[in-house]
């Protein structure tokens, strides 16, 4: 669930004097024509386009720009962790590439791997995909307990156990 409490502060969204790419002449009074960066305000028939500046995307829940971390895919990256376990999960819209944190069943973080790495859920690490099962990776062989979809998972235990 989406921080409802929060006051919502638009500080950083731009109001551009240029004229909007919607005609809102025949247009009710609000937001029309969005993207991920910004959207056209009309207000009395006349257009003005928003501009969301980094790290806020439009949020087509509230009709303004928020910071990305309060928006779902595609402008955001907040994923829905309502009936998931406390704990780290690939981020399956961005390939894997970066996995995010639940928590009592909120969305916490949202976290980038290294380059060239993807998001292992089973080890909790982000590795290699060569290590990884589908559908983040490319592994589909026995790991040494004969399971499918864990390479190297001596190794990894030995660094978890070194780490506690």
């Amino acid at each position: 669930m989406r921080s409802q409490g929060k006051p919502f502060c638009s500080v950083l969204a731009l109001y551009d004097e240029v004229t909007s790419q919607v005609d809102c002449t025949d247009l009710p009074d609000g937001v029309h024509g969005w993207g991920c960066r910004g959207y056209t305000l009309c207000e009395g028939g006349e257009g003005t386009h928003v501009d969301c500046i980094f790290p806020e995307v439009f949020n087509e829940d509230i009709m303004a720009c928020d910071d990305y971390l309060n928006v779902a895919p595609p402008c955001g990256v907040w994923s829905d962790c309502s009936g998931l376990d406390d704990g780290l999960y690939a981020d399956l819209t961005l390939n894997c590439t970066a996995y995010y944190t639940c928590l009592g069943g909120e969305f916490l973080a949202h976290n980038p791997c290294s380059p060239k790495t993807v998001f292992n859920e089973e080890l909790q690490v982000c590795d290699f995909p060569e290590n990884v099962a589908t559908p983040c990776g490319t592994y589909e062989g026995d790991n040494a307990n004969g399971e499918k979809g864990v390479a190297n998972e001596g190794f990894w235990e030995a660094i978890k156990q070194t780490l506690a």
